[in-house]
């Protein structure tokens, strides 16, 4: 069978372990040296860690698809629950700055720029994901076709 979109696959592998490398380096550019308070960097690492999953995923939805498109659903609520955090967080974010923009500091415009960039290359994986689940199963649905042995006569 041939397998559906292989290179769009490879793409969000791609693009996955890019985000993951730029979310660790803006939580390490962005922290003190000598961490945050009393836990340091530990509490950020949390929220690196399970996006690690994502690059996990789509290396193996990349690798072995008929093994793992049942994840492939799964994979894409994680993308939109991630695109959801990012706009909850500025709804709460944007009112606290709203008042004093000259006061604030140019990293948390970085920061708020690469998340909304990050938001929509999720959103764009969402789509690509739609489109991958129903290639696959309009793959499923057609009639397969016979296969006879090379030797064996043709009928007609």
């Amino acid at each position: 069978m041939m397998e559906p979109y292989r290179p769009l696959r490879l793409i969000f592998f791609i693009y996955d372990f890019i985000r993951l490398v730029v979310m660790t380096s803006l939580l390490v550019a962005f922290i003190p040296p000598g961490g945050s308070g009393e836990g340091g960097i530990f509490p950020h690492v949390f929220y690196a860690v399970p996006n690690g999953l994502f690059p996990l995923m789509s290396f193996f939805l990349w690798i072995r698809l008929e093994a793992y498109k049942p994840y492939i659903a799964l994979y894409m609520a994680g993308k939109i629950l991630a695109v959801i955090a990012v706009f909850a967080w500025l709804a709460f974010l944007l009112p606290t700055i709203k008042g004093d923009l000259i006061g604030i500091p140019r990293g948390i415009f970085t920061i708020i720029g690469t998340a909304l960039l990050l938001s929509a290359g999720d959103a764009l994986t969402v789509l690509g994901g739609a489109v991958l689940k129903k290639r696959i199963l309009v793959v499923e649905t057609l009639p397969r076709e016979k296969e006879l042995p090379e030797d064996a006569p043709e009928e007609g």
